[in-house]
C-alpha cells in the first residue's frame, strides 16, 4: 500500500486504489514510483533522456541523471513488454480482488402491515 501522505504530496487520491495505474506512461505503476522515489507525474525524473521505468528494467537509478543505461542494450523493448505485463496482472489482481469483497445484503422492504381484526361486539 501507498501511505496516504505519499499520494497526497504527490496529488494522488488517498481514497482511490491506484497504486497499479501508471499516470506519467512510463511502464512505472504509481506503488513503484512510491517504491523508487520517482515522480508519478513526470516519465523522466531525473531529466536524463530516459523513462524511470526504463532505467529501473536496465538496472541503473531513475534519480541519477549521471547513471544512464547501456547505449548498445536491446533491453527497451523487453522492458515495454514486461512492464506492460505487469500493469495488466494488477489490473486484473485488482480487479478480482475488488470482486471478492463482500457484498452487504440490502434488507427487504418494509411491508404495510395487513389491518387489525375488528374485535366481535359493539358496534356502530
Amino acid at each position: 500500500m501507498i501511505p496516504d501522505g505519499w499520494e497526497i504530496e504527490n496529488n494522488l487520491l488517498p481514497l482511490l486504489f491506484d497504486s497499479p495505474y501508471d499516470n506519467d506512461s512510463d511502464y512505472l505503476s504509481n506503488y513503484l514510483e512510491y517504491q523508487y522515489g520517482t515522480n508519478p507525474h513526470d516519465s523522466d525524473t531525473d531529466g536524463d533522456g530516459y523513462s524511470d521505468g526504463a532505467e529501473v528494467i536496465a538496472g541503473t537509478d531513475p534519480l541519477d541523471p549521471n547513471d544512464l543505461p547501456p547505449k548498445d542494450s536491446n533491453w527497451l523493448p523487453i522492458a515495454i513488454i514486461i512492464s506492460s505485463v505487469a500493469i495488466a496482472a494488477s489490473i486484473v489482481i485488482f480487479g478480482f480482488l475488488h470482486r471478492l469483497r463482500p457484498i452487504k445484503p440490502t434488507p427487504p422492504s418494509p411491508k404495510s402491515a395487513p389491518p387489525a381484526p375488528k374485535k366481535p361486539g359493539k358496534g356502530p
